[in-house]
């Protein structure tokens, strides 16, 4: 009986510990989950991004239809596209005594894209550049969440680390699809506009609808 009363303090700490380290690998594991919505959010966005950009060319493939194209874009984004933010991992996937909480997507070709944009050269040319060399193709994409914990227990709060918690998640970008990548628009303001400015004053409008779809539609 004296042995074991003498162990109580022994198994006060390992019980206070065990709860301790449950607490704390919960919370990695919820900062996992989190980094990894993250990363899979954005792929899914960029998915749905390619899928609403070939419907709207295809209901709305007329240049005199851009408006509707616009539209049509802005629907299909505001039903499919959910942007991660901090306000939305604490509540579905950190908690509410998470605090702190950093967020960060980052593609594989971020330096390519901060060197195109120090290159000089026309709004145009840049953008068919970034579409073309560092923009949405398939490429690895890193989901990156840091946050930091309350614990409740007073001995918790002396142990809990002051630097919080960090995961990272990688993955591969959306599997390529028609319309992902479409260079149309850069290619049409920067090579096309005077094709475009002239047929348009042309009296005929199957004749224009004709030569339109030469330059405009698929090939």
């Amino acid at each position: 009986m004296v042995e074991f009363v003498l162990c109580v303090p022994l198994l006060a700490m390992l019980i206070a510990g065990m709860f301790f380290f449950g607490w704390a690998l919960r919370n990695q594991q919820k900062t996992k989950l989190a980094a990894r919505y993250t990363a899979w959010r954005d792929v899914h966005n960029a998915g749905a991004r390619a899928d609403a950009s070939s419907q709207a060319y295809l209901l709305y493939g007329d240049p005199d239809e851009e408006d509707q194209r616009e539209d049509f874009l802005e629907d299909y984004a505001g039903d499919n596209v959910t942007t991660p933010t901090a306000e939305l991992l604490v509540r579905y996937f950190l908690g509410r005594k998470s605090q702190n909480v950093g967020l960060d997507i980052s593609p594989s070709l971020t330096d390519a894209q901060g060197l195109l944009a120090q290159e000089p050269g026309s709004e145009d040319a840049n953008a068919l550049a970034e579409q073309t060399a560092a923009g949405e193709f398939p490429s690895q994409l890193a989901g990156d969440v840091s946050a930091e914990f309350q614990a409740d227990m007073k001995i918790w709060q002396r142990f809990a680390s002051s630097g919080g918690l960090r995961a990272k998640h990688f993955r591969d970008d959306v599997t390529w699809r028609r319309w992902q990548v479409t260079t149309r628009d850069a290619i049409q303001d920067l090579f096309l506009a005077d094709l475009d400015q002239a047929v348009q004053t042309l009296p005929d409008e199957e004749l224009r609808k004709s030569i339109e779809n030469l330059y405009l539609r698929d090939w």
